[in-house]
């Protein structure tokens, strides 16, 4: 859904209008793969305001409830957005005399701060400016450009003429007014085109489960066995008979030719028991592959223009020595141990005390440690080091679980190279998720 200007003029006064001179504290804020929520509360009435991510949602629409967590998602657009204006005071929207431009004043650390957001041929771009307690000082970040610049007093609109800012004829046409949850019943009808791949995960559950029920008759084995050494007459019984889930033919009356037949059926139960646990775990591999679409949104998140200017930052991955390797992301950095030297290197020479130290739990992985000026321990980033450390074991796992602590407590081993023992660890069940697109540019 594409809202044309008149949509936003619309859109913008009605939220206007709701807000008033009342507080609204933008308390929540989700994404889904189209659309951002902002859970807004005034006094006696929550709302939600829904900004579309661009190509096929641009706009402003209006909601009572936020974005339903099968449909959430997580990347570095929602990581920025929530790190800048969660927990802030949405003050008043603006719309441009000019172009299809919206500016949201929203007040934190008692400064007021401006987000701007520019639907420009089908793309989204966006400009901050926004004050930053620590330097104590305002800076404005651009989209396009990705590179924060120090500023002190208010941005206008007309920043946008180097991406395409113009005068847009017909800005009376409107289009038909959609809710937020009629955008977001768009999105899961697009969700439901993956239908197939859960029937090809269902289908693979049930070949899982044929399997174990094979295997469990195969294990039977011993009590057959027992049962043919104590069986003193096999002529009494039928000639087709099932003794705990196997069946037998016999060819002959008389008991020992019948008593050898068991003894048959025997080894060749054991002779299959190897080979049907083989099938079972690459049955079971497979499965776990199969997942596409399992309390997450599988269709793919619409980015905003991301640094369409190339930067001259060099430092999105630190390659030291082939030792072990860091990541930048935007408000943490993960370096990841390479080989047991690697992860000692990566623990005596780079890691801090406060750090914090992952590794899978009860699985062969490498070393990962977290750092960060004010390190907040989220599903985000969990998921972030989850996927690193999958990504450099090779395990071919859609999720993981990990054994975590602060780098001061791990004692490295004497004579055995990353190889440490820790206390007071803790433990968390991440997702596997894109993480190279996370990375900061």
């Amino acid at each position: 859904m594409i809202q044309t200007y008149a949509d936003l003029s619309i859109a913008s006064e009605t939220i206007n209008k709701l807000i008033g001179d009342k507080p609204a504290h933008i308390q929540k804020v989700f994404s889904s793969a189209y659309t951002i929520g902002f859970s807004i509360r005034i006094p006696g009435q929550t709302l939600v305001l829904g900004l579309g991510r661009g190509k096929k949602m641009e706009g402003l629409w209006i909601g009572s409830k936020n974005i339903p967590s099968e449909l959430r998602v997580q990347d570095k657009f929602l990581s920025y957005i929530r790190a800048n204006m969660a927990n802030s005071v949405l003050d008043h929207i603006e719309l441009d005399p000019f172009d299809r431009i919206l500016k949201l004043t929203y007040l934190k650390w008692g400064k007021k701060n401006e987000f701007f957001i520019f639907y420009n041929k089908k793309a989204l771009n966006f400009v901050n400016y926004a004050y930053q307690e620590k330097r104590d000082t305002f800076f404005y970040l651009k989209s396009w450009e990705n590179k924060p610049v120090k500023w002190m007093s208010d941005l206008s609109f007309d920043i946008f003429d180097e991406v395409g800012r113009k005068d847009l004829p017909d800005k009376d046409k409107t289009t038909q007014q959609l809710r937020l949850v009629d955008l977001l019943e768009i999105e899961q009808k697009e969700i439901e085109k993956f239908g197939g791949l859960k029937k090809q995960k269902n289908k693979q559950k049930r070949k899982v489960e044929n399997i174990r029920r094979d295997l469990s008759k195969i294990l039977t084995h011993n009590e057959l066995s027992e049962f043919a050494n104590t069986e003193t007459d096999f002529s009494t019984y039928p000639k087709k008979f099932v003794k705990n889930g196997v069946r037998i033919s016999f060819d002959y009356p008389d008991h020992f030719k019948r008593r050898d037949q068991v003894f048959k059926k025997i080894k060749s139960l054991k002779n299959a028991e190897s080979l049907v646990k083989e099938r079972l775990e690459k049955a079971e591999a497979q499965l776990k592959k199969n997942i596409v679409f399992e309390g997450r949104n599988p269709l793919p998140v619409i980015a905003p223009a991301w640094n369409t200017q190339k930067s001259s930052k060099t430092t999105r991955t630190v390659d030291v020595g082939g030792d072990y390797k860091i990541f930048d992301f935007e408000s943490f950095k993960v370096g990841v141990g390479l080989s047991s030297k690697g992860n000692d290197s990566l623990r005596g020479d780079w890691a801090k005390k406060q750090d914090i130290w992952f590794h899978l739990d009860g699985d062969t992985s490498p070393h990962a440690i977290v750092k960060a000026d004010q390190l907040e321990l989220n599903e985000f980033l969990f998921d972030v080091v989850a996927s690193i450390i999958l990504h450099y074991s090779g395990h071919d796992f859609t999720h993981a679980n990990l054994i975590y602590t602060k780098v001061k407590d791990l004692k490295g081993v004497k004579g055995t190279p990353g190889k440490v023992i820790f206390k007071k660890e803790k433990r968390y069940y991440a997702k596997k998720i894109d993480w190279r697109s996370l990375l900061a540019d």
